[in-house]
């Protein structure tokens, strides 16, 4: 079955009863006039909502977190419909939910981010019914960090709902009946107060009832049963319905007494449309029964895992070859195997996981064998039949071999194998679950109606084909499919992928929705997109016993792929589980080689069997030329560790000098065989070197000519407290940026003053306010506008700062183009430098005592240009930091896309800055998590980390924060007071900082804030609940405090007695 997003919940809904012959509607007015049927979502169409006012739009309603809106659908008749959303989202984290006349029909679905509000893309949620009449569906969001922007939903019709109940609680509620015969009591109960039907089944005779119907569409139908059976006397209560010709039958658990009634859900009947006369009976032991429904709603055939199916004519879903009054098949009780004859069943199952097939049968001849096809494919060739002596009876326990089922219905076909002579007599045969891993070996093929859970996008040319004669799917980015998989052990496995394409592929891989393998590149697989080949994966899955959900995903690059083949490895083998360059926080390096960057080379290996190996962990940094600058080495033992042990291994080296790249490598000792592909890193250079020395000139705005060709009318403040010019400067690529600049009054050439860039965040603009604030200080201060904007009011700013473009902008701010030159954020970084470049020229202005800081996406932005642009004192980023990628926000899918490049993260620059760097943050900020800007301030080389408990963000929050200014002053006065942290931990119930306290500095305060969830909350707010610790412990620079049972990640921070927070590193608990 295709599915796009997470599986609605299963509902039962009672739409369309039958009583009798006679099928119920209610009347109502239709209002789906159309298939499909498209409803526009904005604040006149909507019935009610609890979504704020400034949400709710003439197009569009915006749906957020905790809220709801209401819609009403009136259909004169039941169905089931697919439901999608057109929206658009900036997060990947959005989730909705939908039910209808309040009944959930969809849970927590996750909506794709489609990268920006303007970007309206149709999302698949999943399937619902509506009842007839009146239908108030309603879209609710339990998750999100931002918001989704609704304006329109679409349903599209896949099936009528219908249900046909049949009470059993007097006579006349059926047509026939036959109580049968045997012990009392038995027939209709209380004969004074009716209110069912005890019906029993022994060798006397069957109870039964029987009821016509009229099948509005044919179909299957499950059959439930509302019964009451006694647990002490009536376990192997057994139960049969069938209609033309053609039954099921399931033995069922018994309720707590006979008068406890619950529905008993017995198998499926295929049901011809119009009039059919549908039995129930009772084949075993005795029930109280109610009622009885037929509903074209399935529930899975297999119970724990098993299922038995009796063989004969009325059980057999199909038969091929036989003849009317055909011998083979005129028995009630078996079916017979003879020549070209097949025959099928049709099996339903939740789960596509393996089951070993049994069957009880007679044969009397050698030389026999059977054949399995599942939905077409032959998955059991040739199974030797076993000689019973005779062909009457049968006998149990004969293995026939491993089918592999779809999720949903399965046609499983028996037949004879090539060459069989004679008649094999089948009356019964047994699914039981199997480990899919057969002699350490599962085989996932990628083939229509072999792959349960898929999705294709809908944009690109993917999905089923044949490519050279081989069935298989067209797999492009973001294409992925599913299989379940069953194991009675846990189990290290391989992973082989069959696949024609002459592109780069890079994909990933999960385990139970964990992914194990990440993005790994597995370069070109073969010579064109119909030569297939097995390639190999580095890195390996781990499988837990049970059942478990293995999924691929194409990240880049298009193919074929034909099969996946998973491969346990070699029990006496050293099994690579892991193996990565990583930083001292066990995250990914950053992709800068720079002098003093501390790296490692990581390896997890398991130990199978009686492995003894010796091998060779490597880390080793190259320069440009490739001659080697250092290496650093260690040696796993493998003979040193237990069977079926997972231990780590590093080695670390100090990298020297700037530029170049660094390789890892892991090989068996003397042979120098590799057991994973090498690892490695490059640095990305993507500013030019002479990117410092552009020569930037400006203009006073009020001589620049505005979209209407008039010069600007003046911006600037100039009185007897501010020269503040509004002004355009040199842009990237010829463009021009409007600035604020002002120099602090008594500044001269002679007593020249530091000054500070100032870089504004999402929505913001030139702040000229912020400006002011520097020159009150007496420093001087630009702030400049990246979004292309001037200073004149548009209240429709395409950048929503109520500022309007300019004649002279280049592109939108801040994207991370893989083309790199055609980047926003090179744009925003090149502007940034230009503005330094032009206030350092200014005459009024120590050149020496420049810093920047930038909030919000300007943290981004500062972040990124503290690593290019080595002229600035200091540098401050507030909220905005590095490692996106980690992010436990939207940021966090910023680099999903190929067309976006992970060589922007901000902390690949960050990691070449020399001057000092304060980070500061808030511990629960809805864009920036604190695990991005701790992981940050690790591969800073002079770096601070300030975490502001509670910290709103806003661009009046981030520009009001004392430190900021203090920690600037302090700078441009050479002075620095502030608490170093030189390391923390956080084990054996204590944490630990270690600090450098300079002279005449003193700690007044620690408080730590811990969690106590296993992972750090998404999104930031209230999602996070910090618990504060202010008891304390210091001796000489070290602090200690004691951390509470059950929590899980921690952070402290330490105020000093000028007011200055220094915060350690977010730290899990060991």
């Amino acid at each position: 079955m295709k599915q796009y997003f997470k599986k609605a919940a299963g509902i039962l809904l009672c739409v369309v009863i039958a009583a009798a012959s006679a099928v119920f509607t209610v009347s109502a007015q239709e209002d789906i006039t159309a298939d499909p049927m498209t409803f526009a979502v904005n604040k006149d169409t909507i019935t009610a909502t609890t979504a704020a006012s400034n949400d709710q739009y003439d197009y569009c309603v915006v749906l957020r977190k905790g809220k709801n809106i209401e819609y009403t659908v009136n259909t004169e008749t039941a169905a089931r419909y697919n439901l999608t959303v057109t929206a658009g989202t900036i997060s990947d984290k959005e989730q909705v939910s939908v039910s209808v006349n309040d009944v959930s029909q969809l849970e927590n679905v996750t909506l794709a981010n489609t990268g920006a509000y303007g970007t309206r893309n149709s999302h698949e949620i999943g399937s619902i019914i509506l009842a007839p009449g009146k239908n108030v569906i309603n879209f609710s969001s339990p998750e999100g960090p931002n918001g989704i922007l609704i304006v329109s939903f679409t349903l599209t019709k896949t099936g009528n709902v219908y249900q046909y109940h049949i009470p059993t609680t007097k006579p006349e509620d059926v047509d026939k009946f036959d109580i049968g015969a045997g012990s009392s009591p038995i027939g209709w109960y209380p004969a004074d107060n009716s209110e069912c039907i005890i019906m029993r089944g022994n060798a006397n005779g069957n109870s039964w009832v029987e009821k016509e119907i009229t099948v509005q569409e044919a179909g299957w139908y499950g059959v439930t049963v509302k019964l009451g059976a006694s647990s002490q006397y009536e376990t192997g209560l057994t139960l049969k319905a069938s209609v033309g010709g053609k039954s099921t039958s399931r033995t069922v658990e018994v309720t707590s007494s006979y008068t406890s009634y619950e529905d008993r859900y017995i198998g499926k009947l295929y049901l011809e449309e119009g009039a059919q006369t549908v039995r129930l009976e009772v084949t075993s032991k005795a029930a109280f029964v109610k009622s009885f429904t037929l509903e074209n709603k399935l529930e899975d055939d297999f119970v724990n895992g098993a299922l038995n199916y009796d063989i004969s004519p009325t059980m057999v879903s199909s038969m091929n070859g036989y003849t009317e009054g055909d011998a083979d098949c005129s028995y009630s009780w078996c079916m017979n195997l003879r020549g070209s004859k097949s025959f099928g069943i049709s099996v339903y199952t939740e789960k596509a996981i393996s089951y070993l097939i049994t069957a009880r049968y007679g044969a009397n001849t050698a030389g026999q064998s059977i054949d399995v096809a599942v939905n077409g494919y032959k998955q059991v060739e040739k199974a030797p039949v076993d000689v019973t002596g005779e062909k009457y009876p049968c006998t149990d326990g004969h293995v026939i071999g491993i089918v592999n089922l779809n999720r949903g219905m399965n046609e499983v076909t028996f037949s004879l194998g090539a060459g069989s002579n004679n008649a094999v007599v089948m009356d019964s045969v047994q699914f039981a679950l199997a480990d899919s891993f057969q002699e350490g070996v599962f085989t996932a093929w990628v083939q229509e109606n072999r792959v349960p859970e898929y999705f294709f996008p809908a944009e690109a040319n993917s999905g089923f084909y044949t490519a050279g004669g081989q069935k298989c799917a067209t797999m492009r980015a973001t294409s992925w499919v599913e299989y379940d998989v069953y194991t009675e052990e846990e189990r290290t496995v391989n992973m082989l992928i069959d696949m024609a394409s002459s592109e780069n592929i890079t994909f990933s891989a999960s385990v139970n929705g964990e992914t194990q393998i990440s993005k790994e590149n597995i370069g070109v697989p073969s010579s064109g997109y119909t030569a297939f080949a097995t390639v190999a994966s580095a890195g390996m899955l781990t499988i837990p016993a049970g059942h478990s959900v293995i999924r691929y995903t194409q990240e880049v690059g298009a193919g074929n792929l034909r099969s996946l083949t998973f491969e346990e490895a070699d029990r006496n083998e050293a099994v690579i589980t892991n193996f990565a360059i990583r930083n001292a926080d066990g995250n990914r390096m950053p992709f800068a080689v720079t002098e003093g960057l501390k790296g490692y080379a990581v390896a997890s290996v398991k130990k199978l069997g009686e492995a003894d190996d010796k091998l060779m962990l490597i880390i080793a940094q190259y320069a440009n030329d490739t001659s080697l600058v250092g290496v650093s080495q260690t040696t796993v033992d493998v003979s040193q560790m237990a069977n079926r042990e997972t231990k780590e291994f590093q080695t670390e080296i100090t990298l020297k000098g700037e530029g170049g790249y660094v390789k890892a490598f892991l090989m068996r000792e003397g042979s120098f065989e590799p057991l994973s592909k090498a690892q490695s890193y490059v640095e990305t250079k993507i500013f030019p070197e002479n990117a410092l020395e552009t020569s930037v000139s400006y203009e006073l705005a009020t001589n620049v000519l505005n979209n209407d060709g008039e010069n600007y009318a003046e911006y600037g403040i100039h009185d007897a407290d501010y020269d503040v010019d509004a002004i355009f400067y040199d842009g990237y690529k010829d463009t021009k940026v409007f600035a604020y600049i002002g120099i602090p009054k008594g500044a001269t050439p002679e007593n020249s003053v530091p000054a500070m860039v100032l870089v504004h965040g999402g929505i913001g603009k030139a702040e000229q306010s912020w400006v002011k604030k520097w020159n009150d200080l007496g420093y001087a201060a630009i702030a400049m506008d990246l979004y292309g904007c001037g200073p004149e009011d548009d209240s429709t700013s395409y950048s929503g700062s109520g500022k309007k473009k300019h004649p002279y902008a280049g592109v939108a701010p801040w994207d991370f183009s893989a083309d790199f030159e055609n980047a926003g954020m090179y744009q925003s970084v090149i502007n940034v430098i230009n503005a330094h470049t032009l206030i350092r020229g200014n005459d009024c202005v120590d050149a020496s005592r420049i810093g920047i800081t930038g909030i919000s996406w300007g943290g981004i932005t500062t972040t990124t240009v503290c690593g290019v642009d080595n002229r600035f004192m200091f540098a401050v980023p507030v909220y905005g930091c590095g490692y996106l990628d980690q992010c436990k926000t939207y940021f966090g899918s910023k680099f999903d896309s190929a067309s976006q490049s992970i060589a922007w993260d901000p902390a690949n620059f960050a990691a070449k800055a020399q001057m000092p760097v304060m980070l500061v943050n808030s511990d629960a900020d809805q864009h920036f998590s604190i695990n991005s800007s701790s992981l940050t301030y690790g591969v800073l080389k002079d770096g601070y980390l300030s975490i502001h408990h509670g910290l709103s963000h806003s661009q009046s929050a981030g520009d009001s924060i004392q430190q900021v200014y203090d920690f600037a002053d302090n700078m441009f006065k050479g002075n620095n007071p502030y608490i170093r942290i030189s390391s923390a931990t956080a084990e054996n119930g204590v944490l630990t900082a270690d600090c450098e306290i300079p002279s005449g500095t003193t700690i007044s305060g620690v408080t730590m804030y811990y969690i106590n969830t296993t992972e750090l909350p998404s999104d930031g707010g209230s999602n996070i609940n910090w618990t504060a610790v202010t008891d304390y412990s210091e001796n000489n620079g070290t602090v200690t405090v004691n951390i509470p049972a059950g929590a899980t990640y921690v952070y402290a921070s330490i105020t000093d007695n000028n007011g200055a927070i220094m915060s350690t590193k977010f730290l899990k608990v060991k």
